[in-house]
């Protein structure tokens, strides 16, 4: 890669504009510019302040540290392999270290010493203190999310088990830095949560991860998709949800249940299999029943409330509205037609439902 390329890539990579490299270089903007497109070459007074810009050395804005490069990472790989054997934990602290200073754009390699400090519990302060300096350094500058999840997941079982003012506090700031369901998150809550709220917060993740895992499986669904298909999809996707749940409704799962069962007893009428549709009428009314009492709610998914039942109590409806629809009309699920109608009295009768 010829110098303009590399010094146009750098700043890309650095996020900033030619402007601000021109300020930070005390150039114009238009110097910059002829830089990257090759038409002038920079003064060789201002490779250093450009190194140190972009966080690289001199020989490699030339191209010329890739096999020296190569060599040391053997070197350092041994050393480290050596380390590790002979059980010299701060020698393997220091050998990280030293290697950062002199690359302090190899943010891959924060999480591997952040690693070493936790797995050697070296929880004094001067430690301590430069892991937070890491990671704050990190966080400013480096541009992978997947390395930045890394450090905070391990800077978040760090700050929790140092015994340092503040320390509990740091870690629930890096727990918050950390996705939702990206990389796990829940693997950490036990660090920041008490008993109680981690439990939530846990069952809260599988439900989330498992609302998106069916909403894929669904996306598969396409109108190319034969009916046997998309029974098979959609038998998976209401298998999820029951499984989570233990087949104890009542909760937040019911409207996906009931959207599942309408699509399921569909596909299975359009081929006539009318015996395989009994079972998830039957499930139907246990859907109605258990969502229609008050202790069948509270031990459901947990996560039940009044307020967001509410919000879905439509759906729900218009769901059963389809299935009793069908259960009126076919002669074959006549067996079904009171204990439905009771079912669905009960539940009108909870919500205040009209015009089922």
């Amino acid at each position: 890669m010829n110098l303009n390329e590399k010094l146009k890539n750098l700043r890309l990579e650095s996020g900033m504009t030619q402007e601000c490299v021109a300020e930070c270089l005390g150039v114009s903007s238009q110097t910059v510019s002829k830089w990257e497109r090759g038409v002038l070459s920079p003064d060789i007074m201002l490779l250093p302040k450009i190194a140190v810009l972009y966080h690289c050395s001199i020989d490699s804005l030339f191209s010329m540290e890739s096999v020296w490069d190569e060599n040391h990472k053997k070197e350092f790989s041994q050393r480290i392999k050596e380390l590790e054997e002979n059980g010299d934990h701060e020698g393997l602290y220091r050998a990280w270290i030293e290697e950062i200073e002199l690359k302090p754009d190899a943010y891959h390699y924060y999480p591997q010493v952040i690693g070493v400090v936790l797995s050697y519990k070296l929880f004094d302060e001067d430690h301590f203190n430069r892991m937070i300096l890491l990671a704050n350094y990190a966080e400013k500058n480096c541009s992978s999310p997947d390395i930045l999840n890394k450090i905070y997941a391990n800077m978040v079982e760090l700050c929790s088990r140092v015994s340092r003012p503040n320390s509990l506090e740091l870690a629930k700031c890096f727990y918050a830095k950390l996705p939702k369901l990206g990389y796990h998150r829940e693997r950490w809550a036990k660090f920041v949560l008490d008993e109680d709220k981690f439990f939530v917060q846990a069952k809260k993740n599988v439900e989330d991860l498992t609302l998106l895992l069916t909403q894929e499986i669904e996306n598969l669904i396409v109108s190319e998709t034969s009916e046997s298909e998309a029974l098979v999809y959609w038998e998976k996707i209401v298998s999820l949800f029951e499984l989570i749940h233990e087949r104890k409704y009542g909760g937040f799962s019911d409207v996906h249940l009931a959207h599942g069962y309408v699509h399921i007893i569909r596909l299975l009428h359009y081929q006539k299999r009318y015996e395989e549709i009994c079972p998830y009428i039957e499930r139907c009314m246990e859907v109605l029943n258990n969502s229609a009492e008050e202790n069948k709610k509270e031990n459901s998914s947990g996560f039940y409330t009044m307020e967001h039942n509410k919000k879905s109590i439509s759906n729900i409806d218009e769901n059963l509205k389809i299935i009793y629809r069908l259960i009126q009309r076919e002669e074959y699920f006549q067996k079904y037609r009171s204990l439905f109608e009771e079912a669905l009295e009960r539940y009108e009768k909870y919500y205040g439902l009209k015009d089922f």
